[in-house]
């Protein structure tokens, strides 16, 4: 059936969206390290600003391409199940004595 090959599909842009949103979180800074940062803007104010820009700049577009990313992955997730779940439905209104189409 195709729905088969449509979850098969699906299982493989789940395994890809898994991956992109680990990347995601990897993109948002450490909350430990955002506390160093802040400790130091305190103590050196003539740093803080360079500081600040440097770290928002670099965090909006990785994280703003990381976000794309998984936009599309979990677009084209959500396609194929969409797809896998019409055409098992579409077998089975087809085919309503046939066993294998009630499998998946």
């Amino acid at each position: 059936l195709r729905s088969n090959a449509y979850l098969q599909r699906a299982f493989f842009h789940q395994t890809r969206l898994r991956l992109v949103v680990n990347d995601l979180t990897d993109a948002v800074p450490d909350p430990a390290a955002l506390g160093n940062l802040y400790r130091l803007a305190q103590a050196q104010p003539t740093l803080a600003n360079p500081l600040f820009r440097r770290l928002v700049t670099e965090t909006t577009t990785t994280m703003s391409s990381s976000f794309q990313k998984t936009k599309y992955r979990h677009g084209l997730y959500e396609y194929s199940l969409l797809h896998a779940a019409k055409d098992s439905l579409r077998a089975t209104q087809l085919l309503p004595g046939s066993a294998q189409a009630y499998l998946r």
